[in-house]
C-alpha cells in the first residue's frame, strides 16, 4: 500500500479496486485522526503543547496560576514562580527585623534580627562577617542615673549614685535660694551613707561684676565651695560638675563651673572650681549645702572615660 510521505498514512495505490475505496478512505481518515489528536492534546482553556520524545506526539501543559512564568525545567517547559536568578527573593527574610547580609561574593543570607538593646558588630568570624552583640562597656555618653528634686532644704542627700560601672560623673545643679542673707553652696563626699567632712582643698577662680578672673579664693578642708548666690529677687544659682573615680579608693578629683547672682543688683559670679578629696575612699553619693534654705533639682550622670 502506498503511504502519505510526512506521517506514512496509508493510501490506496493506483491499481486498487474501485470497491476496495471505502476502506481506503476510512482507513487514511483513521490515520488521520490519530495523528491530529496526538499533536493537539489540550482540554483545557490556555493549554500549550510541546514537542515529547515520540515522534509525531506533542505533550500537554496545562495553563499555570496568576504571576507565574514559563521557563525551562529538566529540559521541557514548565510553569513556575517568578523568581529574577539577579534578585533577592522575598523568601530569605523569615522576621520583623531581619537584615540581608553576604556570606560570599554574589551571595546573599539572612541576618536575624538582635535582641533589644544589642548593637550590630563587624566579626570576620561570622558566617555573614556581622553579628548582634551588647553595647560596649567603654562605650561614652551621658546616662542619667538619679535626679533629686528638693524645696525649702539645706542639706540635699544623693545617695548610691557612685558604682562601679561608671569611672566619671556628671552633676547638674540648680536652685535657688530662700530670701535673707547670701548663700554658699557647697558639697561632700558620701560614703556608707555618711558625710565625709575634711580633707578638701578646693581652689575657686571667678569673675564678677563684669571683671573676668578678678579673684582667686583657696578654700579650706571642711568641703567643696560650687557657687554664692544674693538674696531677694537674685537668689539663683546653676552649676555642671565632674567627678573623676568617686567610687575606687583614690583620690577623688572634682572640677566644674558655677554661676550665681550674688546681690540685689543682679552682680553676677562665674566660678571656675578645682577640688580634691584627699581621702582613699570608696564614695557612694554626695551631700549639697547651702547656708540659706534652697529649692531645685540636682541630676547625676554617669559616663566612661574614652
Amino acid at each position: 500500500m502506498a503511504t502519505t510521505t510526512n506521517y506514512g498514512w496509508t493510501t490506496p495505490n493506483d491499481t486498487d479496486l474501485v470497491k476496495d475505496g471505502a476502506a481506503a478512505i476510512r482507513t487514511l481518515g483513521s490515520s488521520v485522526d490519530t495523528t491530529t489528536k496526538a499533536l493537539n492534546p489540550s482540554t483545557t482553556l490556555g493549554d500549550i503543547e510541546y514537542r515529547s520524545a515520540t515522534a509525531n506526539t506533542n505533550t500537554r501543559l496545562g495553563i499555570g496560576t496568576t504571576g507565574q512564568v514559563l521557563t525551562v525545567a529538566g529540559g521541557v517547559p514548565t510553569w513556575a514562580t517568578s523568581d529574577d536568578a539577579n534578585a533577592i527573593q522575598n523568601a530569605i527574610v523569615d522576621a520583623k527585623g531581619d537584615l540581608i547580609s553576604a556570606t560570599a561574593a554574589d551571595t546573599p543570607a539572612r541576618l536575624a534580627v538582635g535582641a533589644n538593646g544589642t548593637v550590630l558588630t563587624a566579626d570576620s568570624a561570622e558566617a555573614t562577617g556581622l553579628k548582634w552583640a551588647a553595647l560596649p562597656s567603654s562605650a561614652s555618653g551621658l546616662t542619667l542615673i538619679d535626679e533629686v528634686s528638693f524645696t525649702a532644704s539645706s542639706t540635699i542627700n544623693v545617695n548610691d549614685v557612685f558604682s562601679s560601672t561608671y569611672t566619671n560623673y556628671r552633676i547638674l545643679l540648680s536652685g535657688s535660694s530662700s530670701t535673707g542673707s547670701n548663700a554658699n553652696w557647697t558639697m561632700r563626699l558620701r560614703a556608707s551613707g555618711s558625710d565625709t567632712s575634711t580633707n578638701y582643698q578646693t581652689i575657686r577662680i571667678y569673675g564678677e561684676n563684669g571683671a573676668a578672673g578678678s579673684d582667686t579664693n583657696v578654700f579650706g578642708t571642711d568641703e567643696i565651695a560650687l557657687f554664692q548666690v544674693g538674696n531677694s529677687s537674685y537668689k539663683s544659682g546653676f552649676g555642671t560638675y565632674d567627678i573623676t573615680n568617686p567610687n575606687v579608693a583614690t583620690q577623688t578629683g572634682i572640677t566644674g563651673l558655677g554661676s550665681g547672682a550674688t546681690s540685689n543688683t543682679a552682680s553676677t559670679q562665674l566660678a571656675i572650681i578645682h577640688a580634691q578629696q584627699t581621702d582613699s575612699t570608696q564614695f557612694t553619693g554626695f551631700t549639697i549645702l547651702s547656708t540659706q534654705t534652697a529649692t531645685g533639682t540636682v541630676s547625676v550622670y554617669g559616663y566612661k572615660k574614652e
